[in-house]
């Protein structure tokens, strides 16, 4: 599944470009073809509802995959596991301070 809803802007704030998802749009299935196609140079494994330790199992799957080990990301060793849950999936509004001031 690729990311979306503020994701893509997350990844634009980086200075990276998701190859997939759309600003506002909820994310999307992909196949392992419309990745190779792709052949990101960078690629986050950030599962919805996953804590890490999970999100590295995942990337593991993912790398597992036929066609993974040529992706330019796996080549480059630049594959990421992240807590999405906790950091990137759903605004954490409790853990946001806005100045209304």
């Amino acid at each position: 599944m690729a990311a979306g809803n503020w994701t893509p802007e997350l990844a634009a704030i980086a200075g990276g470009h998701d190859v997939f998802g759309l600003d506002g749009v909820h994310s999307a299935w992909i196949q392992p073809a419309d990745l190779q196609k792709a052949n990101p140079d960078f690629i986050i494994v950030a599962p919805c509802g996953l804590d890490l330790c999970r999100a590295e199992r995942e990337m593991r799957s993912l790398a597992r995959q036929e066609g993974c080990a040529g992706l330019n990301a796996v080549q480059k060793r630049q594959v990421y596991a992240v807590d999405g849950n906790a950091f990137f999936n759903r605004p954490q509004i409790s853990r946001i301070r806005r100045n209304l001031g």
